[in-house]
């Protein structure tokens, strides 16, 4: 019996020291900041290692892809003395999925950075297209015509699942990126929402687009939101809004109409014409997304002879005597980019 708890107990302690062995193996594969900075961290979290350094994080920012920390006074990498460092946090949870250094140095402090990382990392891929996986700032800034020169590292080893770009341009400036591949808001994909006070909400269309919501701007537009195709700035997809029954109410409700009676059945092929008129609809088809009906068609926008011809489609719903109206725009790749746009129109809910 004193063997047979002896032998528990032997096994109880091997059970225990492989576990915390796990646990030392887990974190050392986590990446982490000279200072101590994780992916997956908070906002508070980082704010207090920073502070516990003597850094009082500053410029609170927040873009489509990211809401942003950073300082710009008394920054290192390693050896390197930086004039700025951020930290960048998904728009949703705010959890910390990239970190950034830049450098004024040009050539010489871009040397010193990828030797830096290459004594932390090891060596560089060696074909820098080998998935073509880089991050999203360097995809926005790093590929332009200054560019000079790039260094590529893709850690997988270990359970880790890190990216990091090292990159420089002719203005001298360096840039030190280290970010989350697992986290699809590293290369601007997380799955985001349009959402509004009418009910409308739809999900952002798939890929590299921009968005701006026009809704925030102090400007007189029907346009709500704009997504730009962010390798062809000639390619989008608008939502527009528009209130027809303040326009119509004068005419029409002296004949008993109200509101609610200006919706999908009111909507039919002629009150498409003369909503688009002078513009001839193509086309025209009705199609069910989601429990709404839509009028669909396609258009050509005039040119004199020097501006490009765009190439339209249009989804096309009415209800409670609002106009929505979802298109998509291009010079070039309306029928490539059809599908994506069918693909959001398909999330469209409107209450």
């Amino acid at each position: 019996m004193e063997k047979r708890r002896v032998t528990q107990k032997l096994l109880t302690l091997c059970l225990a020291l492989m576990l915390a062995c796990c646990a030392a193996h887990a974190a050392a594969a986590t990446y982490t900041s000279e200072l101590g900075a994780r992916f997956g961290m908070t906002v508070q979290e980082v704010q207090d290692i920073e502070a516990q350094n003597g850094h009082e994080l500053k410029g609170t920012y927040e873009t489509a892809d990211s809401f942003q920390l950073y300082y710009e006074t008394g920054v290192h990498f390693y050896s390197l003395e930086c004039s700025r460092m951020e930290y960048d946090f998904d728009v949703i949870q705010r959890l910390l999925f990239q970190v950034y250094y830049v450098a004024k140095g040009g050539r010489a402090d871009y040397d010193r950075a990828v030797s830096e990382v290459t004594a932390l990392y090891g060596a560089p891929e060696d074909h820098v297209n080998d998935e073509g996986k880089y991050s999203l700032l360097y995809e926005q800034i790093g590929k332009g015509d200054d560019h000079q020169a790039e260094t590529h590292w893709l850690i997988r080893e270990d359970g880790m699942n890190l990216g990091i770009d090292v990159w420089y341009n002719e203005y001298d400036t360096v840039f030190i990126m280290f970010y989350d591949m697992s986290n699809p808001a590293s290369f601007g994909e997380l799955p985001r929402t349009y959402s509004d006070e009418l009910g409308v909400s739809f999900s952002y269309p798939e890929g590299p687009w921009d968005s701006l919501d026009m809704a925030q701007l102090d400007v007189s537009t029907p346009a709500q939101i704009i997504f730009t195709l962010r390798s062809d700035s000639e390619t989008s997809i608008q939502y527009l809004r528009l209130d027809l029954w303040e326009s119509i109410k004068e005419t029409y409700e002296p004949l008993g109409y109200t509101r609610k009676d200006i919706g999908e059945s009111f909507m039919d092929d002629s009150v498409v014409g003369l909503l688009m008129s002078p513009i001839v609809p193509e086309n025209l088809t009705t199609r069910e997304f989601n429990g709404s009906v839509f009028k669909m068609f396609v258009y050509e926008s005039e040119s004199d002879g020097t501006d490009p011809v765009y190439y339209h489609s249009v989804a096309m719903n009415m209800k409670n005597g609002y106009l929505h109206m979802f298109q998509l725009s291009s010079t070039s790749k309306r029928d490539e980019m059809q599908p994506v746009f069918e693909q959001m129109v398909a999330t469209v809910t409107i209450q």
